[in-house]
């Protein structure tokens, strides 16, 4: 539980002083910070999550078989990923960056400090159970938020 009140606090404090800096360069440290306290424990995490082992067999059975019945974009992440010669925990790595990558292009920058807390509170913790739904909630709101700055414009 400690793990994850430190992220809250790194995260908030660090996009909170993104949110409110003037200085582009302390602005683009502070989004990369908060980036890290949320990516770098998603990342790197092991048999955490209820379907951890659940896509490390996927991973396996891709591999080995070459038969699975899913996503095509799950599906072929994955087999990038064992063609490039890496492994199982790659599949983490890759999902927890794009999804990290996703809500930050996603969320507006005077809004960041309210987003990133909320974002923790509710969906951080389930993002480590459900991988590809916490990837599709945050290139769906890159894609809403795509779409209105576009009406607008």
């Amino acid at each position: 539980m400690t793990i994850y009140i430190f992220i809250f606090i790194t995260s908030w404090s660090s996009s909170y002083l993104y949110s409110r800096s003037k200085d582009s360069n302390a602005s683009a440290i502070f989004c990369i910070l908060t980036f890290f306290f949320l990516f770098i424990p998603a990342a790197l995490r092991y048999n955490i999550g209820t379907d951890y082992k659940n896509y490390v067999a996927i991973f396996n059975k891709i591999l080995y078989t070459q038969k699975a019945s899913q996503e095509p974009g799950f599906l072929l992440l994955n087999q990038t990923i064992q063609k490039v010669g890496l492994g199982s925990q790659w599949v983490f790595i890759s999902v927890s960056f794009l999804t990290y990558f996703f809500l930050f292009k996603s969320i507006e920058k005077k809004d960041f400090y309210l987003a990133i807390p909320i974002y923790i509170l509710v969906i951080y913790g389930m993002s480590y159970s459900a991988i590809r739904q916490a990837l599709v909630m945050s290139m769906s709101m890159y894609a809403i938020k795509l779409f209105f700055d576009k009406k607008t414009n």
